[in-house]
């Protein structure tokens, strides 16, 4: 019996792989509808455009660009001898490298675009984000689906 549940087991693993190294290869483009809400947590490049808010919990490279001019960034470096965090940024552009720490942007129209590890991506609101690198990511709900090395296409809208 156990022998029987092993075969059918790894005779489906067998049949599944084609599938997920087909959507791995084809970085194809994604578009989702729901709750509005994309989380994200992998290792690349991330080039996110929105209305909302968004989260990122990262170490890398990030420049962050209001579109708007309405935009509040918050920056919490992590280790960061001088403080804790940072007064809210409302400069139109914001550039910081070998940034490790977490970073709140909320506006109308803004920009993120970012390398590195990520550690916790999260993104409420309208927009759609370019994710390239190896990872997952869950967008408006039950929508689920892997980073690739081509890059995935992903949007998030609260409307449906």
């Amino acid at each position: 019996m156990k022998r029987t549940i092993i075969i059918t087991g790894l005779t489906v693993l067998v049949l599944m792989a084609p599938a997920v190294a087909a959507q791995a290869r084809a970085g194809s483009e994604v578009n989702l509808e729901g709750s509005g809400k994309l989380v994200a947590v992998g290792v690349g490049s991330i080039e996110l455009r929105g209305a909302g808010s968004v989260r990122v919990d990262m170490s890398g490279d990030i420049m962050i660009v209001d579109e708007a001019g309405d935009a509040q960034i918050t920056v919490e470096p992590v280790n960061d001898a001088a403080s804790d965090s940072y007064p809210p940024v409302t400069a139109a552009e914001i550039t910081l490298t070998g940034f490790s720490g977490r970073i709140s942007v909320t506006g109308s129209d803004f920009a993120v675009i970012a390398e590195g590890k990520f550690r916790r991506l999260m993104a409420l609101g309208t927009g759609s984000a370019f994710l390239e690198g190896w990872g997952w990511y869950r967008a408006s709900g039950s929508q689920f689906g892997f980073w690739t090395p081509a890059g995935v296409q992903v949007g998030y809208d609260p409307t449906g």
